[in-house]
């Protein structure tokens, strides 16, 4: 089985992520896509307006309930600490011997990938694909060690978390960026405020 991984903060899920995460398993033929929401990305430790992680779970259970080959993995947020991608990897590995992964990364995160821990394990272990992220962050340099990756060659959507999170405070429209019944979920819970 073909799988990929589309890890992040997920917060909160929005359309981008799932034009991204639906481009990603047409290109490159997955059978399936999991969704793995960090519990501290070791790049946002200081992520002040995180929500809790029973709610960023919540919301992409309500965005990908109608989407068989979408799935929620939740050994992140489960084992709690920092959410360094290695230890995901070897997990996976572990409990889906038989697959092949791929692992979806933006822009952003490409041009400091050599900074990741293990960064060499994980290009032994799978295919490491680029998407663009959305037009309102500058291209950066891809790292030297993924000058090899396949890109997603994406469209650039202009939807961020945090733009999101931004409106939310200053009490500006969100229903375009996301799907309705998550913006729901966020009024209903007070989240962002």
């Amino acid at each position: 089985m073909k799988t990929g991984i589309f890890g992040g903060s997920f917060n909160p899920v929005h359309n981008g992520h799932l034009k991204i995460a639906l481009d990603f398993k047409d290109k490159f033929e997955l059978d399936r896509v999991l969704f793995i929401p960090n519990n501290v990305s070791p790049f946002k430790i200081d992520l002040d307006d995180l929500a809790p992680a029973k709610h960023r779970l919540k919301m992409l259970e309500i965005v990908l309930k109608d989407y068989p080959f979408f799935n929620i993995e939740d050994f992140e947020i489960k084992r709690t600490g920092i959410s360094y991608t290695i230890d995901t990897i070897r997990y996976l590995k572990q409990k889906y011997p038989q697959d092949k992964f791929m692992l979806l990364i933006g822009t952003d995160q490409a041009s400091s990938f050599h900074k990741w821990k293990d960064f060499d394990y994980i290009l032994r272990e799978l295919v490491v694909v680029i998407a663009n992220r959305n037009s309102n962050v500058p291209p950066a340099e891809v790292s030297p060690v993924l000058k090899n990756a396949p890109h997603l060659n994406n469209e650039l959507i202009n939807i961020s978390s945090s733009e999101i999170r931004d409106r939310i405070r200053k009490g500006q429209s969100i229903t375009e960026l996301l799907p309705f019944e998550v913006a729901e979920y966020i009024v209903n819970n007070m989240l962002y405020l």
